[in-house]
């Protein structure tokens, strides 16, 4: 849950990061990250900042045979969120 309002993220074993808003009225996600091309080891983790500006995103890839942690912060006023 975002500490300010109404905006929570959910992980999934499908390599997916969904950003909700509890006020929208179709209940479906505001944005959706897919992380399936990326993420080769372990699920996302997702979590807000305590003011609620930005969350970040940590999961695993393997780059040039070797497994390394990437850590990710999204602005949460921008709806597209997409790796570097």
């Amino acid at each position: 849950m975002c500490p300010p309002d109404d905006f929570f993220l959910t992980t999934s074993r499908d390599q997916t990061v969904r950003l909700w808003n509890l006020n929208e009225m179709n209940h479906s996600p505001l944005s959706i990250l897919d992380l399936y091309e990326y993420s080769t080891c372990s699920y996302p983790v997702a979590n807000f900042d305590p003011k609620g500006v930005v969350f970040a995103v940590s999961f695993t890839e393997v780059v040039n045979n070797i497994t390394v942690c990437r850590i990710c912060l999204y602005d949460k006023s921008d709806y597209e969120m997409v790796p570097d």
